[in-house]
């Protein structure tokens, strides 16, 4: 059987047609998180909110979409209008 590109192996295990560890495409600065606006810690932004450590820190890491409610609680403890952006 001939071998293709995607069979040939690099040096260090990798295939030729493996993207793990390749580009990634143009970096772009993050937004602040709702705590580093503040200089707080994760757990001091969920206590100043009412709400518990894992729900922020599943925001900031984007891993789940917040309600109209806890972008209230936010914005409340922030002390910034819910639809002004962070600086």
């Amino acid at each position: 059987m001939k071998a293709t590109v995607t069979d040939r192996l690099y040096t260090d295990g990798r295939q030729a047609g493996d993207l793990a560890g390749g580009y990634q495409g143009p970096s772009r600065p993050q937004p602040p998180t709702p705590s580093q606006a503040k200089g707080w810690s994760l757990e001091e932004c969920a206590y100043e909110a009412g709400l518990h450590r894992t729900s922020v820190g599943d925001l900031e890491r984007e891993a789940r979409y917040p309600s109209i409610s806890i972008i209230g609680k936010l914005a409340g403890a922030l002390r910034v209008k819910a639809g002004q952006p962070l600086e």
